[in-house]
């Protein structure tokens, strides 16, 4: 299969349909049963967006991770992290969606994922132009994204640090963005002002992440850990492509590695007992499991990883529902 998914194969939409139905479909069988806990933002402690009908939640739910699935795709090709073009990366986000049964449902973290893309779309866009709107930019998002999880302010200085990898900027530069930071705060808050939106400074906490009170789909957690373990194993194949690329390809690559730092660490202070808040490490792990699968020399063993990653999760949907 991944094979297949190497090139621009005919065989390749195909196959991804496939297996994006395959892995899909056990989730029209947990119904209300998608555990979900509230995380807090500066409005509300809701993080699911309801629109009471579970179907609609769920097809509007796999409409937003097709596109982020392609778009990440699209930016894994285009900054040269493989040297030809793969499908790869659109494969390996649908099947890491499938850890977490909520992200299956519509939910703020789907808003929270994309605007995340945009960020790493604007880092990269920094390595080939020097345009102060870009910073302007990346303030912005980043703003847009603190409002939507407040936490992320821990990983903020870890993205300076991914931008600093990128292109070293003047100090005036970086106050753009920080003034770009402030912008979506000021008018989210000054609209609150205006029409009298309550909005809650207190839900603005920073403790811990408590590995408590999680949902009973424990069955989760063994593919969880076996992608994790992935992730550990792509190391070994990464020495080998920042001696082999461009320059500005190493210079993307180390910056990626220092952009999910921050979404760990924002992921890990996250005070909710949702375990939710992990996929906005979708991203990270989508892209180190395709670098484990793209650069693993010996295709019996990359056959095996693959396949016994796609049992695993079938099992644990199979087990789940019957649990």
């Amino acid at each position: 299969m991944i094979l297949q998914l190497k090139s621009k194969n005919p065989l390749a939409i195909t196959i991804l349909v496939v297996v994006f139905l395959l892995l899909k479909t056990p989730f029209f069988f947990y119904q209300y049963d998608v555990p979900t806990n509230p995380t807090n933002n500066w409005w509300t402690t809701v993080s699911f967006i309801s629109i009471n009908n579970f179907l609609l939640e769920f097809v509007f739910a796999q409409l937003i991770i097709i596109i982020q699935a392609i778009w990440l795709n699209y930016l894994f090709n285009v900054n040269g992290f493989n040297k030809e073009f793969s499908f790869v990366p659109l494969l390996y986000f649908i099947i890491a969606s499938c850890i977490f049964p909520s992200y299956n449902v519509l939910s703020a973290y789907h808003f929270i994922n994309l605007t995340i893309l945009v960020l790493l779309q604007l880092l990269f866009a920094l390595s080939t132009s020097i345009n102060k709107s870009i910073c302007l930019l990346i303030g912005i998002v980043i703003g847009l994204i603190i409002l939507q999880l407040p936490s992320f302010v821990i990983g903020v200085p870890i993205v300076f640090a991914a931008i600093f990898i990128v292109k070293p900027f003047q100090v005036k530069d970086y106050l753009l963005i920080f003034f770009g930071m402030l912008l979506p705060l000021y008018f989210a808050f000054s609209i609150c002002y205006i029409f009298d939106i309550a909005f809650f400074i207190d839900n603005f906490s920073i403790f811990p992440f408590q590995f408590i009170s999680f949902t009973k789909n424990y069955f989760q957690y063994i593919p969880l850990a076996l992608m994790a373990l992935y992730v550990i194993f792509s190391f070994i194949s990464l020495r080998g492509v920042m001696f082999a690329t461009s320059v500005k390809t190493r210079k993307n690559l180390t910056a990626f590695h220092v952009f999910s730092m921050s979404l760990l660490a924002t992921a890990i202070f996250t005070y909710t007992n949702d375990t939710t808040v992990f996929s906005i490490l979708l991203i990270p792990i989508t892209v180190y499991n395709s670098f484990l699968m793209l650069r693993m020399r010996l295709p019996k063993w990359r056959t095996i990883l693959h396949y016994a990653l796609l049992l695993t999760i079938i099992i644990s949907h199979i087990l789940y529902i019957f649990y």
